[in-house]
């Protein structure tokens, strides 16, 4: 089993539109590549731990079970509008000192579509990686990858295009799920942004612009991104995904069962963190 191509077990997709390659110049094209952020991947050193945690402790809706194979582990939880993806995943294509060490976009087009508009766009851009299962007659093709390897060198930005699901209803369903139970213990409503740490603001945000056009950048270098959550740049010492940041219910609510489970970190006035050292080094915040 290709490893990369295997590390997006269940997710869901159905998409239209898109233009054709063109040739000369690199030109800008109007529409957008990106849909959404349709899943991030959170490779802890125990990553069945951070799952068994979000599904009994969060009790965040089951968005594909965790599942081992050769070499190879994964499973996905909702957080409303984005899913967690906890898995165990060869390092051989990262070098980030993340635990969160990718973003899948859920693409406004088929793969073939979405390669055209990269290559106008002069987005670098692997071949696409579909990932195929049975043999013979009963052959069919789940999803394919493609990966964005100079988008944020170190970590795995790619497009993943389902082709056996409806990835807006599916979606929506479990929306609905976490709805029905309130947010679950920390009463989530949805991922508002993904915060990346970046060394070369400029040259960064320049790439990104060509990925998330025509979604616009707003203050303090944030981008919107569909009905997924949001993408802001810090200026930091490494090139790395930094922090996921939740809307939640009550944070009042929130810091309490954070402080039971022996996993608070810093507390201001309108935010909470989790201790990543206590917390599989992943940093989560929370905010009303």
């Amino acid at each position: 089993m290709n490893k990369y191509t295997a590390i997006s077990l269940v997710a869901l997709l159905s998409l239209f539109v898109f233009g054709n390659e063109s040739s000369g110049e690199k030109k800008t094209d109007s529409r957008a590549v990106v849909r959404q952020v349709d899943h991030i991947l959170l490779a802890t050193e125990h990553p069945k731990e951070i799952y068994d945690f979000m599904t009994n402790e969060l009790e965040l809706p089951i968005a594909w079970p965790y599942q081992e194979y050769s070499g190879f582990a994964s499973g996905g939880v909702s957080a409303g509008n984005v899913n967690l993806e906890a898995l165990v995943f060869n390092p051989d294509r990262i070098d980030t000192p993340s635990k969160i060490i990718g973003i899948a976009f859920e693409p406004e087009g088929s793969t073939e579509q979405i390669l055209a508009a990269l290559d106008q766009r002069g987005i670098v851009h692997s071949q696409p990686e579909p990932f195929e299962m049975g043999s013979g007659e009963k052959k069919s093709k789940l999803w394919t990858t493609m990966r964005l390897p100079d988008t944020l060198p170190g970590s795995l930005i790619f497009f993943c295009e389902y082709h056996f699901y409806n990835v807006s209803e599916r979606r929506t369903n479990l929306r609905q799920k976490l709805i029905e139970i309130q947010g679950g213990p920390l009463g989530i409503d949805h991922l508002s942004e993904i915060v990346i740490k970046v060394k070369d603001m400029d040259s960064a945000l320049e790439r990104w612009k060509s990925l998330l056009s025509p979604f616009q950048m707003t203050e303090h270098h944030l981008f919107a991104a569909g009905e997924g959550p949001a993408i802001r740049f810090v200026k930091g010492d490494n090139d790395c995904i930094a922090c996921l940041k939740f809307k939640v219910r009550s944070l009042n609510n929130a810091r309490d069962f954070l402080a039971q489970k022996g996993i608070l970190g810093e507390v201001d006035g309108t935010t909470i963190k989790t201790d990543p050292s206590k917390f599989w080094d992943l940093l989560f915040e929370f905010s009303e």
